[in-house]
């Protein structure tokens, strides 16, 4: 019998990715998003890559926005949640200027 051994990624991370290709389940993108989405651009994988760009678009904040932005840009991210979720942002901000005066 063969053995397929894989070395670049971490038994977890494989065992995650088999999972969603065979069920389309994407449940650890929630809870892996960086190493999914790594994984995602290593095997070619777009449809996953697309939810864990999703997912980088709905967890964005204050407190991580470099971190998220310096890794969309590493792994290619889509630019539209980006560009969305920096207009939402400004429109907040001028929201909160105009209760302030």
């Amino acid at each position: 019998m063969s053995k397929l051994c894989v070395t670049d990624v971490k038994p977890e991370t494989l065992e995650r990715l088999v999972d969603y290709i065979y069920t389309d389940n994407s449940e650890s993108v929630d809870r892996m998003t960086k190493v999914m989405l790594a994984a995602s651009q290593l095997y070619q994988l777009p449809g996953l890559k697309s939810r864990c760009e999703t997912h980088l678009g709905e967890m964005i904040c204050p407190d991580n926005v470099a971190n998220v932005l310096l890794l969309a840009d590493k792994y290619k991210c889509q630019v539209s949640w980006r560009e969305r979720r920096g207009k939402e942002e400004e429109e907040e901000r001028k929201g909160e200027r105009k209760r302030i005066r």
